[in-house]
């Protein structure tokens, strides 16, 4: 769910996050359930000038159904891939392992 629906969700979206540990959870009396089914893809129009279609990330309880805005689908944090090979020297090995995970 997160990797498409992280906020933000779309132009002028004020969405957050918090963390919660387990402890946390059990304290709200959440649950934390697989989003299985419940996600999916839809295509929404882009552009009535040109008809350009682009897929975007939906989430469907049976009684709810929210998309995030075309271009919004996915976790901007994830998405960050930084050129490593730029760090130099003593820099590189502590980047590599920091932006590696």
């Amino acid at each position: 769910f997160w990797q498409a629906f992280y906020p933000p969700n779309g132009w002028r979206c004020r969405c957050g996050v918090i963390a919660l540990s387990a402890a946390d959870v059990r304290a709200r009396g959440l649950k934390v359930v697989d989003s299985g089914t419940a996600m999916g893809w839809e295509l929404k129009l882009v552009s009535k000038k040109t008809g350009e279609m682009q897929n975007v990330a939906t989430f469907n309880t049976g009684t709810t159904k929210v998309a995030t805005d075309v271009g919004w689908s996915y976790a901007p944090g994830a998405a960050y891939h930084p050129d490593l090979a730029r760090y130099q020297g003593t820099l590189q090995p502590l980047a590599q392992q920091e932006l590696r995970g």
